[in-house]
């Protein structure tokens, strides 16, 4: 199979021809800018990167109306795009940190504009109670699926990491402490899965975890539930 990637000029994280960390799914990946159809590709994969502008889901940035945050960069524009086009052609999405936020947002929900305690590695808890160590995370943005979306959560942080949930109100921060913070969610109607940390950098260079086969045991996990879910069948 052949997974697009979206490539904005000066953005993203596409070594391994775009499947990093996917590899074991995909053949090989291909660039997506500048394309129009979606036409020889299997899957889309949304990389990380720069903060999701809150205009894009509704939510005025908490910082105040005139942040930069507020506006919608070509980025999110050109993703977004990606992924309404994908939709209509029922065409499975990955969505890796950021990629996993928007992903989120274009499904209906919002995201939680800054959070702390998720720079560092940290335990992973499965739906099924799987436990998975020293998964790679770093993001100060989250996703808040918990509203307006058809989801299933595939898995949270082993307990709250953040001690703020900035852009939540307090009844969607005490929805997060009590249903957990969301690391893998499973959007039905986008045949997308988002994952909120970061599987690529298991077992590469300084982005390595210090608990390899813990980081591969996550991944395999991941790999599992990508093909149950998005190409059962195929």
């Amino acid at each position: 199979m052949i997974a697009g990637y979206a490539d904005y000029p000066g953005y993203g994280n596409t070594p391994h021809g775009g499947v990093k960390g996917f590899y074991k799914l995909f053949s090989r990946g291909e660039s997506l800018h500048g394309r129009k159809t979606l036409e020889g590709i299997d899957a889309i994969i949304l990389w990380g990167g720069m903060d999701v502008g809150s205009s894009i889901y509704g939510e005025e940035c908490y910082l105040g109306p005139q942040h930069a945050n507020n506006t919608p960069s070509h980025r999110d524009i050109f993703e977004w795009g990606l992924l309404k086009l994908a939709y209509e052609k029922g065409m499975p999405v990955i969505g890796v940190c950021r990629g996993a936020q928007l992903m989120c947002a274009f499904a209906g929900g919002k995201l939680a504009q800054d959070v702390s305690g998720h720079h560092a590695n940290h335990a992973v808890k499965a739906s099924d109670g799987t436990i998975f160590n020293d998964v790679s995370s770093s993001h100060h943005q989250m996703m808040y699926p918990y509203d307006n979306t058809e989801h299933e959560v595939l898995a949270t942080t082993l307990s709250p990491l953040s001690a703020y949930y900035k852009g939540l109100t307090d009844n969607e921060a005490e929805t997060v402490k009590q249903k957990g913070e969301p690391e893998v969610v499973y959007f039905p109607q986008l045949r997308g899965i988002a994952i909120q940390s970061h599987p690529e950098w298991h077992n590469y260079d300084k982005w390595s975890s210090s608990n390899p086969a813990g980081a591969e045991k996550f991944n395999d996990w991941l790999y599992s539930l990508i093909e149950q879910n998005l190409f059962k069948g195929k």
